[in-house]
């Protein structure tokens, strides 16, 4: 009965960890693409979209999708554009 729940609980955790993720990255993205911003790149908009693209690749060859995905990706995309 505890691992039932335990196992809940990590599935809540994920889940929201995933969701801050995607929202995180939906306003960087969105940011990054506005013209007046202060940092404006469009180097930067195609790395968010590459990872994107690669969380969408990992969590659909690994069950469950919720599996954390978001953060280690995340993590090792490629750095910050100059300009």
């Amino acid at each position: 009965m505890i691992q039932v729940q335990q196992a809940a609980d990590m599935v809540v955790l994920y889940d929201s960890l995933q969701l801050a993720h995607k929202c995180i990255l939906n306003s960087f993205y969105g940011y990054v693409m506005r013209k007046g911003a202060r940092w404006y790149s469009m180097q930067m908009a195609g790395v968010v979209t590459y990872a994107g693209a690669q969380i969408i690749q990992v969590s659909s060859s690994n069950a469950p999708p919720t599996s954390g995905t978001w953060t280690s990706v995340c993590i090792s995309s490629a750095g910050f554009s100059s300009d």
